[in-house]
């Protein structure tokens, strides 16, 4: 019962800071660990506000489903809103503070909407082609949230990353004083990505979905072993996503890990990354290996 009285929630940003600013003058030792959500929580964002909590933060969780980074109304309209949920499982492992923003304070005026970031070839590649707009939603979005928060320290999942880069970028190009710490991605027991989407898969859909992570895991084995066979591993690893009938694949490549730039050589790189995206019936899933140089240098 004392876990539950422990967090506090709110929903206006004047509220959410007075709070903050009397934490941090009776912590002043204490960092604020961040993660933003869309809420629809699982054990994936668990593990992120776990890790805030391991590294002894005064923990925060923003749930705003953002209406600017859908680039589809429908997947807007179909996004799983669990808030109940949410709060009790947010409860149950130890966070803080819930923040529930409403949309005017998050946007209250166009202006809010975007911002100037030049991501390069970023916005552009995989994600930022296949989502045109996505990533300028998600970079406003985040952007007034660490305003708000103003945390120390915000935490993201390993699963979306090209949208890691794209805040590293952000971060990095509009001057936030804040460190990024990203988490390993967490799988069902079958590999699945951890992912809110996962609950609109059908019977069969979720069946064949663990099939992803089977493909990037035989071609991530594949390439630790054999780094000089790249290409090879590569066109291996597209053709069988292409040819499983269940899937409708948009991409699927092995970059550099330091901004997906194509890459046709380990030589002279310090990671990669093995990503794909693809529609599996109605519902979009992406997943990704990453690969440091340790792993293959080895073999060279």
């Amino acid at each position: 019962m004392d876990l539950l009285l422990h967090m506090k929630i709110f929903h206006s940003i004047y509220d959410l800071q007075s709070y903050l600013t009397e934490i941090r003058k009776s912590n002043p030792n204490k960092k604020i660990g961040f993660i933003p959500t869309m809420g629809a929580l699982h054990t994936g964002h668990g593990e992120l506000v776990k890790s805030s909590i391991k590294d002894d933060n005064f923990t925060v969780v923003s749930i705003f489903v953002n209406p600017t980074q859908f680039n589809n109304p429908t997947d807007f309209v179909l996004y799983p809103k669990t808030e109940d949920e949410d709060t009790r499982f947010l409860q149950s492992i130890g966070c803080d503070v819930l923040y529930l923003p409403i949309l005017e304070e998050i946007y209250p005026d166009e202006s809010f909407k975007t911002i100037e970031v030049d991501l390069g070839n970023l916005g552009e590649i995989y994600e930022g082609k296949f989502r045109p707009g996505h990533f300028m939603g998600v970079m406003a979005v985040v952007h007034r949230l660490f305003e708000i928060v103003k945390p120390d320290i915000a935490y993201f999942g390993q699963k979306d990353y090209q949208q890691w880069l794209v805040i590293n970028k952000m971060v990095n190009q509009t001057g936030l004083d804040l460190t990024l710490k990203m988490v390993p991605t967490i799988r069902e027991v079958d590999g699945l990505a951890k992912s809110s989407r996962n609950k609109r898969l059908n019977i069969q859909g979720r069946k064949n979905a663990p099939i992803i992570y089977e493909i990037l895991k035989k071609a991530y084995l594949k390439l630790v072993k054999h780094p000089n066979e790249l290409e090879d591993i590569k066109a291996s690893m597209q053709y069988e996503f292409s040819v499983n009938k269940d899937f409708k694949l948009e991409y699927c490549d092995i970059c550099s890990g330091f901004d997906l730039h194509p890459i046709h050589s380990l030589s002279t790189e310090k990671s990669c990354v093995l990503i794909v995206a693809l529609n599996l019936g109605n519902v979009r899933l992406i997943d990704n290996v990453l690969i440091n140089k340790d792993e293959w240098i080895a073999n060279l």
